[in-house]
């Protein structure tokens, strides 16, 4: 878990560097794909570190490279949508942030707008 350090705090990340272990060639894979992630704690900022594994068979290198840089892209640009908002709420409520009551999206947008938040 990652808190602010320069705030209070009871937890922390944990002291030891957490590594990816590589897959063994003779274990049977779960799934066709599989991605395991991890994200460190750098001195310039967090890390994602990834790990794509997959049969030989099933998928050839250039086609798992050409996924993991669409996957990237597509975390590159949340990231930055994220990033973009000066408030973690300033792109508005959707349908599941509020699971106790049954709003569509439109009428979410109406009672923003008339309570000016």
């Amino acid at each position: 878990m990652r808190t602010d350090p320069a705030g209070p705090s009871d937890r922390g990340a944990a002291p030891e560097d957490v590594r990816l272990p590589s897959t063994d060639p003779e274990l049977p894979f779960s799934h066709c794909l599989e991605l395991n992630a991890v994200a460190h704690d750098r001195a310039g900022g967090p890390e994602l570190s990834m790990t794509w594994s997959w049969p030989a068979g099933l998928f050839g290198g250039e086609e798992v490279r050409a996924l993991a840089g669409l996957w990237s892209e597509a975390l590159a640009a949340l990231t930055a949508y994220a990033l973009a908002s000066p408030t973690p709420d300033a792109h508005g409520l959707r349908p599941s942030d509020l699971s106790l009551v049954d709003l569509l999206q439109d009428e979410i947008d109406e009672l923003e707008a008339e309570w000016d938040m």
